[in-house]
């Protein structure tokens, strides 16, 4: 990037950072935050979640907002969402991973009850999946 003045960037807490997909990579400031172990966090309120409430992760697995979640979970999978729209035709792309996550209203919020029908394998049974949000991708 070309060196610029100050007047150039936005103040962000004590940073100036350039109004650009900069800010997309800033991590948010989690000292003031509770404390929590790391590990996978399970969004569900109660046992039995219909597939049209509660908050929307990747087939209702758990989600992981960093690495030390990750390692502390011995996750297998991460889904990670890429929200990049660079197409010249109908625009839109860059919600793809929101709707994904969204519109899964029409499968149960079990995935451990999902099998496989050509190997009869239980992937979430034998695999530790979490949803690990959207990559700070710039694209559009």
């Amino acid at each position: 990037m070309a060196k610029q003045d100050k007047e150039d960037f936005t103040p962000v807490g004590a940073q100036f950072i350039a109004p650009s997909e900069e800010i997309m990579q800033l991590e948010v400031d989690r000292s003031q935050d509770p404390q929590r172990e790391p590990g996978p966090i399970n969004l569900h309120r109660y046992v039995g979640v219909p597939a049209y409430s509660g908050i929307a992760t990747f087939m209702g697995v758990p989600v992981c907002l960093n690495q030390a979640d990750l390692k502390a979970g011995k996750v297998d999978v991460a889904v990670l969402g890429a929200p990049v729209d660079i197409g010249s035709g109908a625009r839109g792309a860059a919600y793809g991973p929101r709707y994904i996550r969204a519109d899964e209203r029409h499968i149960e919020r079990m995935p451990e009850l999902i099998t496989n029908s050509a190997t009869r394998v239980r992937p979430f049974e034998v695999l530790k999946v979490v949803d690990y949000g959207d990559a700070a991708a710039s694209g559009g």
